[in-house]
């Protein structure tokens, strides 16, 4: 793997930083970087500009599949909200026609 020691400071403006890069990793760079005929830089960038987009595209569709969810939870809170101000409406019937019941009883 590689790690990120930090951004170094320079008097370029563009932001640089340093990356220790393993063995392997390192040798499939180089390779990968030879046999498109461009320098371990722009190989390096391209790999990590890559990166980068896989990433989101992850991020995106891990979102995507979460905000489906919560939709369908959505509609089922609705519905059910539905179906207990239909339940409280059928309560509140039933209650009137006790309490009329027990007039009637009493009379």
């Amino acid at each position: 793997m590689f790690q990120l020691f930090g951004i170094k400071k320079n008097k370029n403006p563009e932001p640089t930083f340093e990356l220790v890069i393993d063995g392997p990793i390192y040798k499939k760079l180089t390779n990968s970087a030879h046999g498109e005929g461009i320098s371990e830089n722009d190989a390096m960038v391209y790999a990590l500009k890559r990166g980068m987009r896989d990433y989101w595209l992850h991020v995106i569709k891990h979102e995507s599949e979460r905000y489906q969810l919560v939709k369908k939870l959505c509609e089922q809170s609705k519905q059910d909200n539905e179906l207990l101000e239909a339940i409280i409406a059928m309560n509140d019937r039933f209650n009137k026609m006790l309490k009329d019941k027990e007039k009637q009883e009493n009379i």
